[in-house]
């Protein structure tokens, strides 16, 4: 899994400082969460099959739980500077197929302010869009799912067209 986003969402009931149910969606996904929702789900991911990209503004449990699971992080700064970065990781994990999980909070406010919880020092558009291409090339993609974006009057942003691009070709 690709998970692009600003922000860890792993948080658990027990260590979320807000308690927001939003902060909490990969760690559940990891299967740290309650039976009833696990039943629901069928299986669990583990945290080596995850990528997680321009994460940055994570709570101190959130870091303390990627460092304790060995789970590869690319930077912002990593993808501003070479956004292949986020291929030669997935490649790693050995899979052809990739989920695409987009916050658009993942890509710098000064870029693209359209998202409701931003965070400083994020992913440069233009960056974002040459790393999803790069994995639309490079993978078989088997899903996308985007969150967090409030709307915009130019509909032409090519960070908005990739990831339709990136939707239709599935």
């Amino acid at each position: 899994m690709a998970f692009f986003d600003a922000h860890g969402d792993l948080n658990s009931p027990q260590t979320s400082p807000s308690k927001n149910l939003h902060g909490m969606p990969l760690r559940a996904t990891l299967g740290d969460t309650d039976s009833a929702i696990l039943d629901l789900m069928g299986s669990a991911l583990d945290p080596s099959q995850i990528v997680m990209v321009g994460t940055r503004d994570c709570d101190p449990p959130e870091w303390d739980y990627i460092e304790g699971h060995d789970m590869t992080v690319v930077r912002s700064a990593e993808v501003n500077d070479d956004p292949m970065a986020v291929v030669r990781a997935l490649e790693k994990k050995g899979s052809r197929n990739v989920y695409v999980h987009i916050d658009i909070d993942v890509i710098d406010p000064g870029d693209f302010p359209y998202q409701p919880v931003p965070a400083a020092d994020g992913v440069r558009k233009q960056r974002f869009v040459q790393a999803l291409r790069a994995i639309g090339d490079r993978f078989d993609i088997v899903g996308i799912c985007v969150l967090g974006y409030t709307g915009m009057p130019d509909e032409e942003d090519p960070a908005l067209k990739a990831i339709v691009d990136m939707g239709m070709a599935l």
